[in-house]
């Protein structure tokens, strides 16, 4: 099976790894400091079991790649439009990509009923440019579950979790699916095949709506923003807007807000992914974990005054300290 990972940050690097563990014809796009390492050094990946390294085909100019079974973008949410022409090279007839990112995917609405007046969100996918370029027939989803960093170029850290759930938009359990589950078994990944793609995207979602876009405003961690009963309330209002969201859409969340919030008592001092690109100068994903729920929240007639309110708040700061990359 030919795999290539489009995006060579933390994630990307830990399933290139995992799949080259597993045999797969795996290789890469990467660009600058990290092409050139994987390049001369290999790609490097330190786990709990020791240090390991990998001979994976990589370059900047996906062409020299030719067509794929499989293609995951591992790119941020919300630079999926600009490596679109690192992406649609490797594509054939029948190439399956997965966008392994978080927040509402690009290919949400395909095979979902209801009458929505487009097949994309403004907030995530403005003018359709993915959707048009990719295909949402050739859409996997994927749900990422780990905690990696990038320790230098070409050498990623994975410190634990291993889940990726897999799904395809019409909730089947199809032959390209279950090959690319197996593969990432194969390479000591769980990678369970999900019944219910979108509830599994609404469920990592939910636990990222508040705390995410809180902490980049405030600078806190999750304790900080916990000790404060204010903040806290505040944090409980964004999860249940989010819940009333989801449930328009038909998606049950399970859980209380309140008690999914109390959850973060144990975090203490740990800061969230979108505090962390904040503080290393990189462009927070905003729009597909938080403008994307207030976009649904008005298709589907929900109010979503909190988030609404944060929303806002946060794009100013991103964007005054040029952190925010507009959808548009």
């Amino acid at each position: 099976m030919r795999v290539c990972i489009v995006g060579a940050g933390a994630v990307g690097c830990v399933l290139a790894a995992r799949l080259a563990r597993a045999g797969c014809d795996v290789s890469m796009v990467a660009r600058g400091d990290t092409l050139r390492a994987i390049q001369e050094r290999g790609l490097r990946l330190i786990d709990r079991k020791g240090e390991f390294s990998y001979d994976i085909p990589v370059t900047d100019n996906a062409a020299d790649l030719g067509t794929q079974d499989h293609v995951i973008v591992a790119t941020k949410a919300h630079t999926i439009a600009a490596a679109l022409g690192a992406v649609t090279p490797l594509l054939g007839t029948d190439t399956a990509v997965a966008s392994a990112v978080n927040g509402i995917p690009w290919w949400y609405f395909h095979k979902l009923d209801g009458n929505y007046p487009s097949p994309h969100l403004d907030s995530v996918d403005p003018g359709g440019t993915v959707w048009k370029a990719i295909g949402p027939e050739r859409a996997l989803g994927c749900v990422v579950y780990i905690a990696a960093a990038m320790r230098e170029p070409g050498t990623v850290y994975h410190s634990f979790g291993i889940q990726f759930v897999l799904g395809e938009p019409n909730n089947t359990t199809s032959p390209r699916v279950t090959a690319l589950s197996e593969a990432l078994i194969a390479g000591g990944l769980h990678a369970p095949i999900s019944n219910d793609i979108r509830a599994a995207v609404w469920a990592k979602l939910w636990g990222n709506l508040n705390a995410n876009p809180v902490s980049a405003l405030t600078s806190a961690s999750i304790g900080e923003m916990l000790d404060d009963p204010v903040i806290r309330e505040i944090l409980i209002d964004i999860a249940r807007e989010g819940f009333e969201v989801a449930t328009a859409m038909g998606v049950p969340l399970e859980g209380d807000p309140a008690a999914r919030v109390k959850e973060m008592d144990g975090l203490g001092a740990f800061r969230t992914s979108m505090l962390q690109d904040m503080d290393a100068g990189k462009a927070i994903e905003l729009d597909p974990i938080v403008g994307s729920v207030a976009e649904l929240g008005r298709l589907v007639g929900v109010a979503t005054p909190t988030i609404d309110t944060i929303y806002a708040l946060t794009r100013k700061r991103a964007a005054l300290e040029g952190k925010y990359i507009s959808p548009t």
